[in-house]
C-alpha cells in the first residue's frame, strides 16, 4: 500500500477524537509516555504517524497548496531555540491549576491541535514543530540518539536536496560542499516525505551508526 501511513494517522486520529469524547485525556498522556520513551530506540515514531497536531498540520498543507496560501516568515521574537520547553512548561502548569485549583479539564490538547492547524496553514510547518510544540523538547531530546531512524546512503546520494525541501521539521540538510544529505535524529519524525522524493532510494530506516569522536 503506497499511503499506507495516510491511514496511519487517520487511525490515530479517530481513537484521539473518541478519547477526548469519552473524556479519557489521561490515556493519550499515557500513550505518549510510552512513544516517548521508544523514542529512544526507535525515533519520533510518534510525531510521524501517532500526533493529532501533526494530522491537522497535514490537512493545513495541503489546502495551502491548493488555495496557493503564501507562507509568511517566521517571527523572529519566537525563534529562540529553547521555546518548546517553556511552551511544555505552561501545559503542564495549565494542566495542574485546571486539576487541582479549578477541578476541571481544560481543553487543551484540542485547543494546540487548532492552533497547529492555522499555524502550518500560514508558515512552514517547522515553525510549530520545533518551536511551539510542547512534545517537542521531550521528544527531541530522546529522539536524540535514537537506536534506528531514517538514514541517509551517502555513497547513493546524489545532493538533490529534495529531501530538504519536503521535510517537515527541517530534519534534513545537504552539505553544499559535499552534496550529501544527513538526517538529524532528534529532529526527524520518521514519516514518509523525503523516502517518496528520494530519486536513488537511499534514505531507508535503519541502525543508526554514530560518529565516535576520540578523547583528546
Amino acid at each position: 500500500m503506497k499511503y499506507w501511513d495516510f491511514w496511519v494517522r487517520a487511525l490515530t486520529f479517530s481513537a484521539f477524537v473518541g478519547i477526548l469524547v469519552v473524556q479519557k485525556v489521561q490515556l493519550w498522556l499515557m500513550l505518549f509516555l510510552i512513544m516517548l520513551v521508544l523514542a529512544r530506540w526507535l525515533g519520533r515514531l510518534y510525531c510521524g504517524y501517532i500526533c493529532p497536531m501533526n494530522s491537522a498540520m497535514l490537512v493545513a498543507d495541503w489546502l495551502k497548496k491548493m488555495f496557493k496560501i503564501k507562507e509568511r516568515r517566521q517571527p523572529g521574537f519566537l525563534s529562540f531555540r529553547h521555546l518548546s520547553w517553556i511552551m511544555l512548561a505552561v501545559m503542564i502548569s495549565l494542566m495542574a491549576v485546571s486539576q487541582f485549583v479549578l477541578k476541571k479539564s481544560l481543553p487543551i490538547l484540542p485547543v494546540l491541535v487548532v492552533s497547529a492547524f492555522f499555524v502550518a496553514l500560514f508558515y512552514y510547518p517547522s515553525f510549530f514543530h520545533n518551536y511551539l510544540c510542547p512534545f517537542h523538547a521531550p521528544l527531541a531530546l530522546f529522539g536524540s540518539k535514537a537506536v534506528f531512524s531514517k538514514q541517509v546512503s551517502q555513497n547513493r546520494c546524489i545532493g538533490c536536496t529534495k529531501c530538504e525541501k519536503v521535510c517537515p521539521s527541517l530534519a534534513v540538510t545537504v552539505d553544499r560542499q559535499s552534496r550529501k544529505a544527513s538526517i538529524d535524529t532528534a529532529l526527524c519524525h520518521q514519516c514518509q516525505s523525503c523516502t517518496r522524493v528520494c530519486p536513488t532510494y537511499t534514505i531507508r530506516y535503519q541502525k543508526v551508526r554514530y560518529e565516535v569522536h576520540p578523547k583528546s
